[in-house]
């Protein structure tokens, strides 16, 4: 049996996860610890045998960096997950958990698909589970919200070409959540679909060559994300050779560009800008 631990103060908002969690996963138990009480130097006996860590920042009582170092820290609690919850949507606030050690994060608010494929996620790795959510994901995806993201310090990785192109993603977002507002996004949707096929190949061979010049260890990890990103541009392209764009696709692009802001250049590009530096 799989094991979720979820750190907050205990009240409404865990019983509700919990009990949506356990109604999804049967074989799953979830544990509550209250972040009032929690005591970081006792922390990895509470999570020695957890299999994921939820940690709720609006819900707890202690410095992020300083739970999770001490978790990344002790053989025991090294490789167990760990989540962020968030209803702030600051980068700075993202960028230190990330740097911290936290694998993903969530931001409020969210639907129960999201939550649930987070989690299948990282419980689940390589299973049919993670694949079943992921298409009930796909349908539901306008359940998402959109969140505005404006470019800023959080983002930059301290490698100025890399941030120049990054910059250019950020603001191409920016212009379409302001468009959707609007109701004007189907106008910008063919110039940003071009914008996409030509930014995930010239952008991603940038970023392969920097990684190249130093010896990025995990060089070969990195490359097969950028695969998976072109080949769903190139799906998004071939699905509008023969129909209209529809509300659903502006959702769907919007999506798709907010994961490569938020997971691939908060997650996986800041790893490349922090091995760059300790060399």
């Amino acid at each position: 049996m799989k094991k979720i631990v979820l750190i907050e103060r205990l009240g409404f908002a865990a019983i509700k996860l919990q009990r949506l969690v356990e109604s999804s996963l049967k074989d799953v138990e979830f544990k509550v610890a209250d972040g009032k009480k929690l005591q970081i130097s006792k922390s990895n006996t509470l999570f020695a045998d957890a299999d994921l860590i939820l940690l709720d920042l609006d819900q707890s009582y202690f410095d992020l960096s300083e739970l999770v170092v001490s978790l990344k820290a002790s053989q025991e609690t090294a490789q167990i997950p760990v989540i962020v919850i968030s209803s702030n949507s600051d980068f700075k606030t993202l960028r230190q958990a990330i740097g911290s050690g936290c694998q993903d994060f969530l931001l409020k608010p969210f639907s129960e698909v999201t939550l649930m494929t987070k989690i299948n996620k990282w419980l689940y790795a390589g299973t049919s589970t993670v694949n079943d959510y992921k298409k009930q994901y796909s349908k539901n995806v306008q359940l998402e919200s959109s969140i505005s993201l404006v470019w800023n310090d959080a983002f930059k990785t301290g490698i100025e070409e890399i941030d120049m192109e990054h910059k250019r993603i950020v603001d191409s977002y920016e212009r379409l959540y302001n468009l959707m507002k609007e109701g004007k996004g189907h106008a910008y949707y063919k110039e940003l679909v071009e914008f996409l096929d030509n930014y995930v190949h010239e952008h991603f061979e940038h970023e392969e060559i920097f990684q190249k010049s130093f010896d990025y260890e995990n060089y070969e990890e990195h490359c097969q994300l950028h695969k998976v990103f072109k080949s769903k541009v190139k799906a998004i392209i071939d699905s509008h050779e023969s129909k209209d764009v529809s509300n659903i696709d502006v959702i769907n692009i919007s999506v798709f560009i907010k994961d490569i802001l938020l997971h691939h250049i908060l997650l996986e590009d800041l790893k490349i800008a922090e091995a760059y530096r300790k060399l």
